[in-house]
C-alpha cells in the first residue's frame, strides 16, 4: 500500500490502554512506517498488517498531513522489528489533538535523540562565562567590543545565548545558524512551533520587537527547564524557564 494515497484508515479502534505507557490501537488496513515524523523521511512497507494490534508508545508533532500535525511513534513486533513513526490520520486515536491517555514523545520525537542531544551539547559547556558575541560552530570562542551595558568581551572565553545555540544546532544537526537571535528565529531552516507543544531541543526567544526575538534564544529541555548563555555574571547552564517569550518555538 502506499503511505500517501492508500493508507487511509478510516475507523481504527481503540482496543484498550498497555498500563499507562502505551495504547493498543487496531490497523484497519497495512500500514508503513517512516524514520521520522516527516512525510520525508525513510519509509518502511507495511510495519503493521491490517488486523494488527499498533503499539502506540508515545505522540509527538512533525508534518501536517490532511489537518493534523499528531505522529505516533510506534513499536513493531513482527519480522519488521523496529521503532518507526505513523501519521495519527491514518491510526486515528480518537482525539483531534494529543491523547490524553498516550504519554508524550521526550528528546523531541519519539526517541530519535535529535532533540535530547541538542539539550545534551548545550549542556557540556556548562559553568563557561558569558561572553558578548563569543561561541561558534566548533564551541567557545573570545568574545568582541562591546555589549549594550558596555562590555568588552575580546579576552574572555565563552557564549553569548545565539552563540551557544548556533553551537549546539551545528554540532547535532549540522546546520550552520547566523549568530543572531532573530535570524535564528526566521531561519527558513527551522518550523515554528506553538510553544505549548515545545519539545526539548526547541528554540525560546524573548524580545522587545513585534516577533519578540530580539533579545534572548534558550534551548528547551523539558521539565520546565531551559539550558542557556543568560547574560554577564552568569556561567551558562540550565535554569527554570521564564516567561515573556515568544508564543512560537523553533525546530531544527
Amino acid at each position: 500500500m502506499k503511505f500517501l494515497n492508500v493508507l487511509l484508515v478510516s475507523t481504527a479502534v481503540a482496543v484498550g490502554y498497555i498500563g499507562k505507557a502505551e495504547a493498543c490501537i487496531t490497523a484497519e488496513q497495512d500500514l508503513d512506517g517512516r524514520s521520522s515524523p516527516s512525510s520525508s523521511a525513510s519509509r518502511t512497507t507495511n510495519v503493521y498488517k491490517s488486523g494488527a494490534c499498533i503499539n502506540v508508545k508515545c505522540q509527538t508533532t512533525g508534518d501536517t498531513l490532511y489537518g493534523s500535525n499528531i505522529w505516533d511513534y510506534v513499536l513493531t513486533l513482527s519480522s519488521k522489528d523496529g521503532k518507526y513513526y505513523l501519521p495519527d490520520t491514518y491510526v486515528k486515536t480518537g482525539y483531534s489533538g494529543f491523547d490524553p491517555n498516550i504519554p508524550r514523545c521526550s528528546s523531541g520525537g519519539g526517541g530519535t535523540g535529535a532533540g535530547s542531544d541538542i539539550v545534551k551539547k548545550a549542556q557540556t559547556q556548562t559553568g563557561l562565562p558569558y561572553s558578548w558575541g563569543g561561541g561558534d560552530n566548533n564551541g567557545p570562542t573570545d568574545g568582541i567590543c562591546c555589549s549594550p551595558s558596555g562590555y568588552d568581551d575580546r579576552n574572555v572565553k565563552g557564549f553569548d545565548c545565539s552563540g551557544l545555540t548556533k553551537y549546539a544546532i551545528y554540532q547535532t544537526k549540522k546546520i550552520s545558524l547566523d549568530h543572531y537571535t532573530c535570524s535564528q528565529y526566521n531561519d527558513s531552516r527551522g518550523k515554528k512551533i506553538a510553544y505549548a507543544d515545545a519539545q526539548p531541543g526547541d528554540l525560546i526567544f524573548w524580545g522587545s520587537d513585534s516577533q519578540q526575538c530580539n533579545e534572548h534564544v534558550a534551548i528547551f529541555a523539558g521539565n520546565g527547564q531551559m539550558v542557556e548563555a543568560k547574560e554577564h555574571g552568569v556561567p551558562l547552564g540550565t535554569h527554570p524557564l521564564r516567561t515573556g517569550h515568544a508564543p512560537y518555538v523553533v525546530r531544527f
